[in-house]
This record gives C-alpha cells, sequence and structure tokens, in this order.
C-alpha cells in the first residue's frame, strides 16, 4: 500500500432484504422487518434477533406508524360498523315512525268510532229515559183514570112524559163513588125514535108522541152504560074515583 494510503473497508449500506435468523450479516447491512429497518453493527451477526442492541441498530421504527394505523383501521371498522348501526336504527326509527303514525291514525279512527258509539249510547239512554218518563206517566194517567171510573151508575127520569107538560125534563145520572167525575153522554140510537130530542145536558125537548131510546154512557167506565125507554103521551082528563073530572086548585081541567 502506498504510502498515504488507507484501507476503509465497506463504506457503504447494503440491503440484504427480509431479516432470517439463518443469514450471516456483515456489519453496515440492513434488512427490513413488516414495520421496520435495522442496520448490522458488527460483523457476523447471525442469529440474533433485530431487538439485540448490541448487534442491531434500528434505523427507522415503523411499530408506532404500525401501531397508528391498525388503531386507525380499527377505529375506521369501528366507525364503519356505528355508520352501520346508525343507519340501520335509522332505518328502524323510520319504520317505528310509519308504524307509530299508522298506530295514531287507528287510534284516531278508533276514537271516532268510540265516541259515536258513545253519543249513540247516550241517545238510547235518553230515550229510555223519556220513554220511561212516558211510561210512568201513562201508567200514573191509567191509576187515575182507575180511581176516576164510577163503579155504579143511578138514573132519575121520568118513563111517561105528557105532551105540552110546562115543567123541564131531564135524565139525571149519577155516578158513584160520588168523588169520580160526573161525566155521562146521552146518545141516541138510530131508529130509536124521535118523540123527544135529548141534549148534551139530559134536557129533554118534546117533539110527539111515541117512544124513544137514549143511551146514558159514563166516558170513564164505558160498560156501566143503560139504555131508557122515555114514552111521550098525548094529555089527558084525570077522574076521581067517581068518574068525575078532576080539576085544579085553581078550577082549571087537571091533565096528565
Amino acid at each position: 500500500m502506498a504510502e498515504g494510503e488507507r484501507i476503509l473497508g465497506k463504506v457503504a449500506f447494503r440491503d440484504k432484504g427480509t431479516y432470517s435468523a439463518t443469514v450471516k450479516y456483515a456489519m453496515f447491512d440492513f434488512i427490513g422487518t413488516d414495520d421496520s429497518c435495522y442496520l448490522s453493527i458488527k460483523d457476523n451477526n447471525i442469529g440474533h434477533p433485530v431487538t439485540d442492541i448490541a448487534w442491531w441498530k434500528c434505523l427507522a421504527d415503523g411499530k408506532p406508524a404500525t401501531a397508528a394505523a391498525a388503531k386507525a383501521l380499527a377505529e375506521g371498522e369501528n366507525a364503519k360498523k356505528m355508520a352501520s348501526n346508525a343507519s340501520q336504527a335509522t332505518s328502524r326509527a323510520e319504520s317505528a315512525t310509519i308504524k307509530a303514525a299508522q298506530a295514531t291514525t287507528d287510534a284516531k279512527a278508533a276514537t271516532e268510532e268510540t265516541l259515536a258509539t258513545a253519543v249513540e249510547a247516550e241517545k238510547m239512554i235518553v230515550s229510555g229515559h223519556q220513554q220511561i218518563e212516558s211510561m210512568k206517566a201513562a201508567e200514573s194517567s191509567l191509576m187515575s183514570q182507575a180511581l176516576l171510573a164510577p163503579a155504579r151508575m143511578e138514573l132519575t127520569y121520568n118513563k111517561v112524559i105528557t105532551r105540552r107538560n110546562p115543567f123541564v125534563q131531564y135524565v139525571a145520572a149519577r155516578l158513584f163513588p160520588s168523588y169520580v167525575l160526573q161525566n155521562v153522554i146521552y146518545q141516541q140510537p138510530v131508529n130509536g125514535g124521535d118523540s123527544v130530542y135529548v141534549e148534551p145536558d139530559g134536557k129533554l125537548a118534546i117533539n110527539k108522541a111515541g117512544h124513544t131510546k137514549i143511551h146514558v154512557i159514563p166516558t170513564n167506565n164505558t160498560k156501566l152504560y143503560q139504555t131508557i125507554d122515555v114514552e111521550v103521551q098525548e094529555p089527558a082528563m084525570r077522574l076521581t074515583g067517581d068518574g068525575a073530572i078532576r080539576l085544579n086548585s085553581d078550577g082549571s081541567i087537571r091533565l096528565t
């Protein structure tokens, strides 16, 4: 070797690829792992793990980056999962909203139907009360009528009346018990005669000689009606027991 020259040996790093425990590495050889790069700092470096700092120098430590990338990937997956869950939750919420809206519609319809039923029921109740009151009124009326219905009727009248008799003739009716209404109707049947005419108050108007039938009917118990026969006769002189003409106190002839 000439004066002034000096052998420096290996002065450049050599890439030895991926680390292998069976390969002998010289000084300045560098290898790569999954996420880092290591430099051999001695010759005859074989079987020593890259974590042995007596043989290896870490040139580029990628573990934090790998961990960060893994964490980022995991967080990305988690975010993706959360997004998927959120999407599913949104879908479920939308479905629940639709169901809730339908339930609200159904509930509203049911409420309206229930209200209509309640209104009809109220009408039926009111109608029932009205019918009950009507029945009570009818019952009260029937009871009143029963209390006011006569049980017996007596008639007072002259069966035979003389024409031109100056006294006003009546058919008088009296109903019993005495507290009942004294209401009767006087009715002349068809073909019952026309010798007299009976007025609504029972007064008789004399027409001619003959017979006349008259129905006397209690309005509150028509079953008690009676039919009477009134005879109208022409005037006749009354005689004494010995056959003489009977006179009135004023000397006039007494007529029957």
